[in-house]
């Protein structure tokens, strides 16, 4: 498959947007609520390009199982290797800072939740982590309305959800949803 330059153009201006969401203070300037929500493209895009090239491998290969199955390991290894990266940062930082070591290191063990690693790719202070959790869910959701023949579908019902979450959280200014 050739590399598509449209896609990595819009890239670009996508991480800037997550630079844009993540570094320019939370205030009540005109400007910076424009800019801010502008930049709310970037995750959604992030997701649309990633599930549209899955999806162009899924009708190139033979088999595709195996693409999936490749795809799924290489992101799970991603994830797993950062989130030891950042769980051994955690336990410095704790070791660095905390009076009762002992004390502490068992509630950081103890706060830990299946849900909370699997689902929501959060518990460290890699709180970023939440992008690769999600992207493996949307992958194999992905997988198996491609495998339906339903990908369209997906593509309706997944727009619907963005444009709810939009309005329940970036967007509430205009219309409160509350989700």
């Amino acid at each position: 498959m050739e590399r598509n330059n449209a896609i990595d153009f819009i890239k670009f201006f996508a991480i800037l947007s997550v630079v844009v969401i993540h570094v320019f203070p939370r205030d009540s300037q005109i400007g910076l609520f424009i800019l801010d929500n502008f930049s709310r493209f970037a995750v959604p895009f992030f997701f649309t390009a990633s599930g549209y090239l899955f999806g162009q491998k899924m009708i190139h290969k033979r088999d595709s199982f195996d693409y999936f199955k490749k795809y799924i390991i290489k992101i799970l290894k991603l994830y797993l290797c950062w989130l030891f990266f950042y769980m051994m940062y955690d336990v410095l930082i704790l070791y660095k800072d905390a009076a009762d070591v002992p004390k502490e290191f068992a509630q950081y063990i103890n706060h830990f939740s299946f849900l909370d690693l699997i689902y929501y790719g959060t518990g460290t202070s890699g709180y970023q982590l939440w992008f690769l959790t999600a992207l493996i869910w949307s992958v194999i959701i992905l997988f198996g309305f491609f495998k339906l023949k339903k990908a369209r579908l997906l593509l309706t019902i997944s727009l619907i959800f963005n444009l709810l979450g939009l309005f329940g959280q970036s967007y509430s200014v205009f219309y409160d949803l509350p989700l």
